[in-house]
């Protein structure tokens, strides 16, 4: 949640730096579209904790 709010408060200030540097808001868009994807792609990566712990307990059990 405070990342969400973080984000709502910095992203606006970000664009409107980038407009005042080059005049446009592309430059801020095709970055925003290039870490979301950077994301997306890490994401398949990402260790899931649930099967973790799911496999420690059932370990313990036996």
């Amino acid at each position: 949640m405070s990342t969400m709010i973080v984000g709502s408060s910095v992203g606006p200030l970000l664009f409107s730096l980038v407009r005042d540097f080059t005049g446009s808001y592309i430059p801020a868009s095709f970055g925003t579209f290039t870490l979301s994807t950077c994301f997306v792609v890490a994401s398949f990566w990402a260790n899931i904790p649930q099967r973790k712990i799911k496999a420690e307990m059932e370990k313990g059990v036996d």
